[in-house]
């Protein structure tokens, strides 16, 4: 016996059931098969026998991440001279800004990829 997915793919007459699906050619005098709404079916090969049918998948995951960087930095002097009725007057304004601004950047990617091969040989 063999578990296989069927869909809507029967052709029977009576006690006689065939079906052909996957290139696999199954049929059996007394057919077992589950409710229309299940995926399964139990199944006896009485054709012919040296049939295959591989199955293949894969799958790619990727994953990114971002993260940047930056930096300011800024600095100021006033230097000011007022004169007055003869007299001089020197004002010396020190004004100094300072920032920083700091991010960083980066890229980081994750790539995995899972495949699978099945082969089935009915006998």
């Amino acid at each position: 016996t063999i578990a296989s997915d069927i869909d809507d793919i029967w052709d029977y007459t009576g006690d006689y059931a065939y079906v052909e699906q996957l290139n696999i050619t199954w049929e059996n005098t007394e057919p077992s098969y589950s409710p229309v709404d299940k995926d399964g079916i139990t199944w006896c090969n009485d054709g012919d026998l040296t049939q295959t049918y591989t199955h293949e998948y894969s799958e790619t995951y990727t994953d990114s991440y971002t993260m940047s960087v930056s930096s300011t930095f800024t600095s100021s002097i006033e230097i000011s001279t007022e004169e007055s009725i003869g007299f001089v007057k020197e004002t010396e304004d020190l004004t100094m800004t300072m920032s920083m601004t700091e991010s960083e950047s980066e890229t980081t990617t994750e790539s995995s990829t899972w495949s699978n091969t099945e082969t089935v040989n009915v006998a």
